[in-house]
């Protein structure tokens, strides 16, 4: 595949939000052992609507559509002696 700098660095941001709000996730899941007591819905639904947020803008950029239906991306990587 080939990216530009721009699309480069939008998946690189879009997949360091995603690593981030999982770990944040499962640091919930861990310190509060699943009681919904412990910790305030609205922190998890933000914390799922950024993961949902950064999987769109991955896939947008990489071309998936998200229903299994990919567009067809050009590679290089066959290339690699010319």
């Amino acid at each position: 595949m080939n990216f530009t700098y721009l699309e480069l660095a939008t998946l690189k941001y879009a997949a360091s939000k995603l690593l981030e709000c999982v770990h944040q996730i499962e640091a919930v899941n861990i310190t509060t052992g699943g009681n919904d007591i412990l910790v305030s819905q609205e922190y998890i639904d933000m914390l799922l609507d950024e993961v949902d947020s950064a999987s769109k803008t991955i896939m947008q950029v990489t071309a998936i559509n998200g229903d299994g239906d990919e567009k067809f991306i050009t590679s290089n990587s066959d290339r690699a002696g010319d």
